[in-house]
Parts: structure tokens; C-alpha cells; sequence
């Protein structure tokens, strides 16, 4: 039996979600109980403290788009509603999995790019020719645009490469998750062709500009908006929030310094050019999301399932205690 305090969260039928959602609510230190509840099908039953079911309905939200309904509503919802609902925790279900198709993407482009590195540095090809033939040079960028592109895959050296490489992984990994692969690559593509632009205008002529800092600084900027989109749609907690503006403020100065740690010195205009298109192209598509699911909720409002018998109130209220409701419960504390 559920504690007398506890309340309904959620339940859910499909049990390869349940790990994920108690990992959530493990980290934010809230309480809770899981049971079974008879099918069919059968259902995963989650209850929390009635104090704490406001920062559960964050916790889990914050990875998992749910619709917080009393249990009545998911058994009595009709079989439209309910595979629709399937499919939103499928696709969850997909996001809290291990990212290893984008990290495999991420390394793949990460081993071009050292590739290249190891290849200019043999003696088959001159690495001062390569880098004046394909580099973005600002006096050319008007009659040869391509280089702008062509730049992004030259870096001075194996550590260059790395460190953009791993900045890379680590934004590039969450957004495809979020966005999908193509999205991803356009706000990479995009935000390497302002980066050039503005290391163009902001560079003297006879210099020659390498490098794709300036692409990884736009996957950070869209990092950052499709943060600012979670603490929109889900009221992310003080913890969530705090988490994400301690890495930007973690990460923004390493876009900003004009030399990197061996005392190399790098296009700073490139990283803010970059910086501002992922911006700009991560707001805008995190502007598209936050009205696709809030047109989504218009058209199924939480709670709209038609129910029979018992109590029917939501997980809120005092009916929707849940200590009636499963057959078998483990407490964690």
C-alpha cells in the first residue's frame, strides 16, 4: 500500500520506461512508491508526497514528455489517444537511451578531421600549400566562398583537432537527441559559415583562418537556446537551471580568450559569428518546438480521457491519493 501522503504521478504501460523515470527522481532526492495496477494491459503506478508532486512532475519532465493524468483516464482513454500516448513514451524512451548513433556520428567526423591532420603532416602533401589553397583566407572569401566551408576541416595540429572534437561530441551528442541528425548538421554547417563571415570581416588580408571553433561555438549556442526551451515547457528546477548556466559560464570564456593554452592564437570574431548564428538558429527552433507541443496539449488537454467509476480528480487533489490503487508497492526513500 502507498503511504497516506502519497499521491498519484503517473502510469505507464510501458515498463522499459520505468528505470528511466525512477533515475530521475532518484537524482532530485523526492520519495516515491512503485506499483502494479491490473491490465490489462498492466501498468506501472508511480506516487509521490502530495508536497513534493509539483517538483516530480519537473523532474520527469525535464527528459520525458509526459501527460500527468489520473489513472482512470489511462485506462478508460480511447485506443487513439492511447497509441498516441505510446508513441510520446516511445519516443521518450528513445531520448533517455545511450546516445551511441550520435556519438558514433561525432567520432566519425572527429576521426576526419585528425585524419586530415596526420595527412597533411606526411610528406605527401605540403601542409603550407593545403592550408593557403583550402584555408579561408579574407581577401578571397568574396570570389572563392567555398573555402569558407573547405576551412572547417583544417587544424593546425592533432590538438587543435581534439579539442574540437571533443567540444564537438559533447553539444553536437544532446542536440541530435533532441533535434535529429539533420537539424543538428545545418546548425554546424550554418553556424561554421558565420563564424567565416565574421572572421572575414574582422581579419586582416594575407591572414589565413583554419579550423571548425567557430561551428562548434554555434552547436553551443543552440545548446544553450534548447536549454533556456526545457526550463520554458517543463518550469525546469532551480538545480536544472543552475546546471546549465554553470556550464555556459564554464564554457563562454574558452570562446572569448584570443589564444589557446599552448599560446596559439585564435580568430575570436570567428567564435562570436558562430556563437550567433547557433543562437540565432536554436532559438528559432526552439521557438518552432515550444508552439508544436503547446498546440499538442491545446488539442489533447491533460486529463480529457473519459472515465467510470471511482475517484477521477487529478493526481493534485485529495482523491488522488493512491493508496487504493496498486497491488504491490517498493518505497524508496
Amino acid at each position: 500500500m502507498a503511504p497516506k501522503d502519497h499521491v498519484l504521478l503517473l502510469a505507464t504501460d510501458q515498463s522499459s520506461m520505468v528505470p528511466a523515470i525512477e533515475k530521475l527522481l532518484t537524482d532530485d532526492g523526492i520519495p516515491y512508491t512503485l506499483g502494479v495496477m491490473p491490465g490489462p494491459p498492466p501498468r506501472a503506478v508511480f506516487t509521490v508526497p502530495g508536497h513534493r508532486l509539483d517538483d516530480a512532475r519537473v523532474a520527469v519532465a525535464s527528459e520525458i514528455p509526459m501527460d500527468f493524468r489520473d489513472a482512470d483516464d489511462h485506462v478508460d482513454a480511447d485506443e487513439e489517444e492511447a497509441a498516441d500516448q505510446r508513441a510520446r513514451e516511445r519516443e521518450a524512451l528513445q531520448k533517455t537511451a545511450f546516445p551511441g548513433r550520435e556519438i558514433f556520428i561525432g567520432a566519425a567526423l572527429a576521426t576526419l578531421h585528425l585524419a586530415i591532420v596526420f595527412l597533411l603532416e606526411s610528406p605527401l602533401v605540403s601542409r603550407i600549400a593545403t592550408f593557403n589553397a583550402w584555408g579561408l583566407r579574407p581577401e578571397l572569401a568574396a570570389t572563392e566562398p567555398w573555402r569558407l566551408v573547405s576551412s572547417l576541416f583544417l587544424h593546425s595540429d592533432a590538438g587543435h583537432a581534439l579539442r574540437n572534437a571533443v567540444s564537438m561530441i559533447v553539444f553536437a551528442v544532446p542536440l541530435m537527441i533532441e533535434l535529429g541528425l539533420a537539424r543538428t548538421g545545418l546548425i554546424y554547417l550554418v553556424s561554421g559559415l558565420g563564424g567565416g563571415l565574421a572572421a572575414s570581416m574582422a581579419t586582416s588580408a594575407g591572414t589565413t583562418v583554419i579550423g571548425s571553433s567557430g561551428a562548434v561555438a554555434g552547436l553551443f549556442g543552440a545548446w544553450v537556446a534548447m536549454r533556456l526551451r526545457t526550463a520554458v515547457l517543463t518550469r525546469s528546477s532551480w538545480r536544472s537551471r543552475m546546471r546549465a548556466a554553470g556550464v555556459a559560464v564554464l564554457v563562454l570564456p574558452s570562446f572569448l580568450s584570443p589564444f589557446s593554452a599552448d599560446g596559439g592564437r585564435i580568430s575570436v570574431s570567428s567564435h562570436i559569428g558562430g556563437l550567433l548564428a547557433g543562437l540565432a538558429i536554436g532559438a528559432v527552433l526552439a521557438g518552432a518546438l515550444i508552439l508544436q507541443q503547446e498546440r499538442s496539449r491545446g488539442s489533447n488537454p491533460p486529463g480529457g480521457g473519459s472515465s467510470s467509476g471511482g475517484s477521477s480528480s487529478g493526481p493534485g487533489g485529495s482523491a488522488g491519493q493512491a493508496d487504493d490503487i496498486a497491488l504491490s508497492f517498493r518505497r524508496r526513500d
